[in-house]
């Protein structure tokens, strides 16, 4: 247990230095087949992620009719994710598996809109800070994992899985003191993640330490709606409704983990995600079903 203790320590460790990066999608395990032919196995997972992300679309302002869209960029800065998952694999060959994840999602973040986004200082006036605060909502995923090659206690393999979460919808509000006006509105993201993954498994006894490059792809939609108050009091004709798609700013990562197989019970593991813009850390137990 002490051995146990202080690898997971030691992946954890690895995540935290890590802290200027962003994860994806929920954890991917060892990248090499875990289940034998038409073997049934149980996964339970909880991954937490921080990513930054791009948004890019239109904007219509309600001023006694509505005006001409007007393109703008946002940036959602350091989106946290909770990912609560529970999954099923089934062993199509003895180095072929395939899962199905279902779960729940929520959402934290802040979006910066306006010219400054690289400084991370929006500009005053129309451009704003948003605060976003999303509940759990439904999340799901699928994915495969594939042994290619093995030496002794290696083992070459791949995977690809992909996540889709739909958190619950944040309530907006912000103060413009200089006019006296209070927007206040709703806001709702949902996005999916794909990720493709390569790498070794090195098998030490009972326990494994895994890891390799991965590419992922993120796109969602952000939609915002609010409206405003004057002087507390309601003003009808004036409202904004944005759109935009988001994308991911960094494709190419790593991850690094560690697997600790309980004699005929199953396995757990920890691992850690990592991109130029986020970073990521989960883990889970697998039971197999006789």
């Amino acid at each position: 247990m002490k051995k146990i203790t202080m690898l997971l320590a030691a992946v954890f460790l690895i995540a935290g230095l890590c802290s200027s990066t962003t994860l994806a999608g929920g954890p991917m395990g060892p990248p090499k087949a875990l289940l034998g032919r038409s073997q049934w196995a149980v996964d339970a997972e909880y991954f937490h992620e921080e990513i930054d992300l791009r948004t890019d679309g239109l904007c219509r302002g309600w001023i006694e009719e509505w005006s001409d869209p007007e393109h703008d960029t946002w940036k959602i800065k350091n989106l946290k994710t909770n990912m609560f998952f529970g999954s099923l694999g089934y062993g199509i060959h003895d180095n072929w598996d395939i899962f199905v994840r279902v779960g729940i999602a929520d959402a934290q973040d802040e979006i910066a809109t306006g010219a400054e986004l690289d400084e991370g200082i929006p500009e005053k006036g129309i451009y704003a800070s948003y605060r976003l605060d999303g509940s759990y909502g439904f999340a799901w995923g699928v994915g495969t994992r594939v042994s290619l090659y093995e030496s002794g206690p290696w083992t070459l393999g791949g995977l690809c899985q992909v996540a889709v979460a739909n958190p619950g919808s944040s309530t907006i509000s912000r103060t413009l003191e200089d006019l006296d006006l209070v927007e206040s509105g709703t806001a709702e993201i949902d996005f999916w993640q794909v990720q493709v993954a390569i790498g070794a498994t090195c098998q030490l006894g009972s326990f494994s330490i895994y890891g390799g490059p991965f590419l992922q792809w993120i796109r969602g939609d952000l939609d915002l709606k609010s409206t405003w108050r004057f002087d507390g009091e309601p003003e009808p004709f004036l409202r904004i409704n944005c759109s935009h798609d988001i994308k991911e700013e960094s494709k190419a990562g790593g991850f690094v983990g560690a697997l600790w197989d309980v004699k005929g019970k199953g396995s757990l593991y920890a691992e850690a995600q990592y991109t130029s813009d986020s970073y990521g850390i989960g883990i889970g137990g697998i039971v197999p079903i006789p």
